[in-house]
């Protein structure tokens, strides 16, 4: 979790914190150590990850669940990239960017733009690089992230991305 933070230590409060409030559960812990990174709550200073010094730890409204915790990161995103994320989700746990391009419903005349949608998911550990058959893809850091993304979709989005994919590989 901390080369994640890019720390190299944490403070006994934030240790704490996100013991009790994950009962140890190592992902449900670097989500929400992520999310709290994400909102500016968390802080990395020469080395230390810590809260910050304005917010106490016990004022913190924190969801209790793993899913709520990836909710939270998601609702943070603008609403295009949110949607690149879940149009991802129907392709499964990897997907060729050119698919995501291609089947996007808002932004498919605009590549550069879902590409930068993706890229920004890597960087915030949601998704990471990966290789299709020789294409260039992404691929979702663990399965209940995309699970979460998929659960935020509408039926109706869901059953007609799924005909765009569908139409994608034939």
């Amino acid at each position: 979790m901390l080369t994640r933070l890019r720390a190299t230590r944490m403070s006994p409060e934030l240790s704490e914190l996100l013991r009790t409030r994950t009962r140890g559960h190592p992902f449900f812990c670097l989500e929400l150590a992520q999310s709290l990174c994400d909102e500016g709550i968390i802080e990395v200073e020469d080395g230390l990850c810590r809260i910050t010094s304005n917010i106490e730890a016990a004022r913190l409204s924190l969801p209790d669940t793993v899913h709520g915790t990836v909710t939270r990161r998601i609702d943070r995103l603008d609403a295009d990239s949110q949607l690149t994320l879940k149009v991802a989700s129907v392709s499964g746990l990897r997907f060729p960017t050119s698919l995501i391009v291609d089947v996007h419903p808002v932004v498919r005349k605009e590549p550069e733009r879902v590409r930068r949608h993706l890229e920004a998911h890597r960087h915030l550990d949601l998704l990471q690089t990966d290789e299709i058959e020789e294409l260039e893809g992404y691929a979702f850091r663990h399965g209940i992230l995309r699970d979460v993304a998929y659960s935020l979709l509408l039926y109706s989005q869901r059953r007609q991305l799924h005909r765009n994919v569908v139409r994608w590989y034939e």
